[in-house]
């Protein structure tokens, strides 16, 4: 009898290991599983987050995909504005002066189907958001820092500047000293 007993013992003894081994594979087993879960959803979210940016990006370029363009078409209609100033000034050019509004009106009325908007400029109050001041006058009828003098006409494209306007702003007139 005391040789059965021994046996179970030793029997016992044996697969009480191998349970231990079963639970730490179990264990084993259930961790792998929490880590390819954690990897999936971080997966994704990367990639639900690559396709927001994508979305965005593209309606950017749809937005903002002229933008280049446009830069490069603006001093061609400054030039169309400047030559239409000047022939006016001769009364012989009439046809000259009609044929260049029509292009300036074209040009203006395309930029407006792309969302190119004018910025005001002359008697509003200087903005360095939207104007570039390269001149100043003295004057005493007009406030200080306000615009008096377009040079170059500034545009938006939607709610971007594309080109600030160039111009010239009131400052307060010099007080003369008097002489000691």
């Amino acid at each position: 009898m005391k040789e059965e007993e021994s046996q179970a013992t030793e029997t016992k003894r044996e697969e009480a290991p191998k349970e231990e081994s079963l639970e730490q594979k179990l264990q084993r087993a259930e961790q792998e599983l929490q880590e390819s879960k954690n990897r999936l959803l971080y997966l994704q979210a990367e990639f639900e987050n690559y396709r927001k940016r994508m979305v965005r990006e593209k309606a950017e370029f749809l937005n903002y995909g002229t933008e280049q363009i446009l830069k490069e078409l603006l001093p061609l209609l400054d030039d169309l504005e400047r030559t239409l100033e000047h022939a006016k000034s001769h009364s012989d050019l009439s046809g000259l002066v009609q044929g260049v509004e029509l292009v300036v009106k074209k040009f203006h009325s395309i930029f407006e189907n792309m969302g190119v908007r004018p910025i005001s400029t002359v008697g509003q109050k200087f903005d360095p958001l939207n104007h570039e001041a390269i001149g100043k006058e003295e004057r005493a009828d007009i406030e200080p820092g306000t615009v008096i003098q377009e040079v170059e006409r500034g545009y938006r494209l939607k709610d971007r500047l594309l080109r600030a306007a160039r111009v010239t702003i009131a400052t307060e007139p010099k007080m003369e000293g008097t002489e000691h």
